[in-house]
């Protein structure tokens, strides 16, 4: 292992046990042998992220190189601060690069429905939940969002489409929990006491 990458672990153990000072001086140390050597503010950020220190993230990812998942992780760590307005715009910003596949432009499509879920925006919500099924049609994920949305905005038959359309895709996923418990709230509200009870027991 190269001088930088070994002060760059000793920078990133220092930091999981809060010792700052120590964490500081290795990364000065790794960037004197490599000045080129950036991938440990990415790593950092990382790790500020995973214990919701969103502010030292964010600092930790201006000092990185500024790549795709740079940005990436900046958009989530937006999230994580409730600021869905920045995080779905940098969102928007990835989906157009002309080199991703076809899972990556249905997951970004699907981050920016999620943002604009939490905007109350849901029309444009659901549009982008069912560009995403147009790029990655075997995902259950993305017909639930686009029924939870058609919901909202109360198209109560094409929410039921989207979602039996999510559980037959899913099988035994637990995630499709959500599209049985939205399903027996349809159903209570059009009075279809029976079906609503079938899926909540489900």
């Amino acid at each position: 292992m190269c001088l930088p990458a070994v002060y760059h672990k000793i920078a990133l153990t220092a930091t999981a046990l809060g010792k700052s000072r120590k964490a500081k001086f290795a990364r000065k140390k790794a960037e004197s042998f490599d000045p080129a050597y950036k991938s440990d503010y990415l790593d950092l950020a990382m790790l500020h992220f995973r214990r919701k220190n969103y502010d030292k993230a964010l600092l930790a990812l201006a000092k990185g190189e500024q790549n795709f998942l740079a940005l990436f992780i900046k958009a989530l760590i937006y999230t994580g601060k409730k600021q869905f307005d920045l995080a779905r715009r940098i969102g928007e910003k990835l989906l157009n690069r002309p080199e991703l596949l076809e899972e990556e432009k249905a997951y970004l499509t699907a981050f920016i429905g999620s943002c604009l879920i939490e905007e109350k925006d849901f029309e444009n919500a659901l549009a982008c939940f069912e560009k995403a099924v147009f790029y990655c049609p075997d995902n259950p994920v993305y017909y639930q969002e686009a029924g939870v949305c058609a919901r909202e905005l109360g198209d109560l038959e094409k929410s039921q489409k989207l979602l039996r359309k999510s559980l037959r895709i899913a099988g035994e996923w637990i995630g499709s929990a959500h599209a049985h418990l939205t399903l027996a709230e349809i159903y209570q509200a059009q009075g279809k006491k029976a079906l609503a009870q079938v899926e909540y027991e489900i």
